[in-house]
């Protein structure tokens, strides 16, 4: 008999028929590929492990870091763990492979190479106890392929407690960055271990005796100078065993400032000269017989003003004065002392020593008093312990005029009746001077009524003034290199017209002559005395460019209008402006200073001086100028006039407008300090 199933059944069945088609259809993304990092070819060394890990792509586009199955196909060069983890066995090559799911990854190679040998440097060196010597390993493989690599640097693998090892730890320790550290007097032999290599031959580390292990600079920061003073510094050896000592007889030291624009240092002397505002670096080397080195640091200030001094040639007296520049009284007497017919003083950079030239051609030194702890007061000239003339630079007469180099190691004299230049150096301990070979008597070369002169900044280069009118050197500038050494073309001092340049043209009849603060421009006053001319009444300028040549600026020389015997020149510590000393009219002109050194316009309104005014003078702030007036009187005057009053620059009288001096003063000069 036939049965018809119930509708019921037949939902029932075909509900079920659904449920497993669709599970049968609703499985996960299918498992495509693995992939094995790092891939390619990796390189590891014997005992050394290398990380791998497998990564599965799914159907879907995802993929995901898995934990395979690892296998080395040559187990005897490295074997892997269910992690990854590689361990180099041996030299050799293996693949490295991972399977997941059923899926095997492409194998990768693991290259295992081979340390042959381990060299440690330095191979022999000696240092003192607590000196410390770092030591350097150098390993030399063997590639899969058979060939040797060239040598490499494997101290940081050389970092394990055993790797670095010394013979004798009482001797000299070692750490396991290969820092060795000697503890007492003896020898070691150090040695680098790594993948069961030993260095060979040993190093050897002698423990000897103290050694010097740097340079102390003196004075030490902090340590101040002003611009415009010299201060010499000096090294000791700082040895091992905490000592200190003075370099070797004929050791060679260099000296150097990474900011010479501030302060320069000679190199060969260790004496620096300040220019600038700054903080320069100095440093000293010492190249033999040791390689040391020190430095220290060096903060040029612009300074004051704290005395004045100025020649009294009518009472033979040298008169000083304190200075407060921006207030009254400005210039207040503080003595004066006899030294002869004084003509013209001047200070020693290091503010030891006065020098003052009388109208017999004597050449004097005076002590300055350098404290308040001592009696006379600081600023006092004293003539003991040097009481007569140090020198006689020429034949006697009323244009004697002296210079001393920035660094206080030279003083030249230039004696305009004989035509000769008179040079001196200067003993550091007493101010002393001893004649320069080669100068004196002997020395006329291209002179012709000199008057003046200024150095240059480094102390290379003499520029002497020409006033005379007619014959050969007539109205210009001689330029002279100063030897900086003793050689075979001249003695330590010396002068040598300069080959490229011997004279260059100035204005008629020059007179004085100033340099800018930076040292790259010459300013030079050109007079009026018959023969007068269209470069009468001007200042001729010129920029110093390389081996000490000067080059006219493209204007000068420029006419100063209205002047009728300009006389001297001189510029503000900024360098912005160039002050003018007319004699005949007894006025002071301000000009400003432009790019490339050039004078621009006349700056405001004019100052007064007394008659017969000859030397200029700023203070080192730059708000005060004195002017001498050896005509007026007796007694004879300072004129103080201001600057800045009317605007930067600008100069005016001030009240009073003028101090007291002795008979016919000439060249008021200041001493700038921190």
């Amino acid at each position: 008999m036939r049965r018809n199933l119930s509708s019921f059944a037949l939902a029932t069945a075909s509900l079920a028929c659904f449920l497993l088609l669709a599970a049968c259809n609703t499985g996960g993304p299918r498992l495509r590929y693995l992939i094995i990092s790092p891939s390619g070819t990796t390189t590891i060394s014997a005992t050394t492990t290398q990380q791998f890990t497998a990564t599965a792509f799914y159907s879907n586009g995802t993929s995901q870091p898995v934990s395979a199955t690892w296998m080395s196909s040559a187990t005897s060069v490295a074997m892997i763990d269910n992690n990854g983890v590689a361990t180099a066995i041996a030299f050799g090559t293996t693949t490295i492979t991972a399977a997941f799911s059923g899926v095997t990854a492409p194998g990768v190679s693991l290259a295992v190479n081979q340390l042959l040998s381990i060299t440690v440097t330095p191979a022999t060196v000696t240092i003192a106890a607590p000196q410390t010597q770092q030591y350097t390993a150098m390993g030399t493989f063997k590639n899969p392929d058979g060939s040797t690599a060239a040598p490499t640097d494997i101290t940081s693998l050389v970092d394990s407690a055993n790797g670095w090892n010394s013979s004798n730890t009482s001797v000299a320790t070692i750490d396991n960055t290969g820092l060795a550290t000697a503890v007492a007097s003896g020898s070691t032999m150090i040695t680098a271990a790594l993948y069961g290599v030993t260095s060979t031959p040993p190093a050897s580390l002698t423990v000897g005796g103290a050694v010097a292990l740097s340079l102390v600079v003196s004075p030490a920061a902090p340590i101040s100078i002003a611009v415009g003073n010299a201060l010499t510094f000096t090294v000791q050896e700082k040895w091992s065993d905490g000592s200190f000592r003075n370099p070797p007889a004929g050791a060679v030291i260099t000296w150097s400032s990474d900011t010479p624009a501030s302060a320069a240092i000679l190199a060969n002397s260790g004496i620096a000269a300040g220019f600038a505002k700054g903080t320069p670096k100095i440093t000293a080397n010492e190249t033999s017989p040791a390689t040391l080195t020190g430095s220290t640091t060096l903060t040029v200030v612009q300074g004051t003003a704290h005395y004045a001094y100025v020649a009294n040639n009518g009472d033979s007296t040298i008169q000083w004065y304190t200075v407060t520049a921006g207030t009254t009284p400005y210039l207040k007497s503080a003595g004066t002392i006899g030294v002869g017919t004084v003509l013209q003083s001047f200070l020693h950079p290091d503010g030891q020593y006065l020098y003052a030239i009388d109208d017999l051609s004597d050449v004097f030194v005076l002590d300055i008093a350098p404290s308040s702890s001592i009696a006379p007061l600081p600023g006092t000239p004293a003539v003991a312990p040097i009481a007569q003339p140090q020198a006689k630079a020429g034949v006697g007469n009323s244009t004697n005029f002296g210079a001393i180099d920035p660094y206080g190691r030279f003083l030249y004299v230039v004696d305009g009746t004989s035509n000769t230049i008179f040079g001196y150096t200067i003993n550091p301990a007493d101010g002393s001077l001893t004649l320069i070979p080669g100068t004196g008597a002997a020395f006329t070369t291209n002179l012709n009524g000199p008057v003046s002169m200024v150095m240059d900044h480094s102390g290379s280069y003499l520029y002497v003034i020409n006033a005379g009118t007619t014959g050969a050197g007539s109205n210009t500038v001689s330029a002279y290199m100063i030897h900086q050494v003793s050689d075979g073309s001249g003695a330590l001092g010396a002068l040598a017209p300069l080959t490229a340049q011997p004279t260059i043209p100035t204005g008629t009849v020059p007179q004085y002559a100033a340099l800018d603060p930076s040292g790259t421009y010459l300013y030079v006053a050109n007079n009026t005395t018959s023969p007068a001319s269209a470069t009468s009444n001007s200042v001729s300028a010129y920029s110093i460019g390389a081996g000490g040549v000067l080059t006219q600026l493209a204007s000068s020389p420029y006419s100063i209008s209205g002047a009728t015997s300009v006389i001297n020149v001189a510029v503000d510590p900024s360098g912005a402006y160039l002050y003018v000393l007319d004699a005949g009219n007894g006025l002071v002109f301000s000009y400003n200073i432009g790019a490339g050194g050039a004078i621009g316009a006349v700056n405001g309104a004019l100052a007064a001086t007394g008659s017969g005014p000859t030397g200029i003078s700023v203070d080192p702030t730059g708000v005060l100028i004195a002017v001498d007036n050896n005509l007026d009187g007796p007694p004879g005057t300072i004129s103080l006039i201001g600057i800045g009053g009317s605007g930067p620059g600008t100069v005016s009288d001030l009240t009073p407008s003028t101090v007291n001096a002795g008979n016919s003063p000439y060249f008021v000069i200041f001493y700038n300090a921190p």
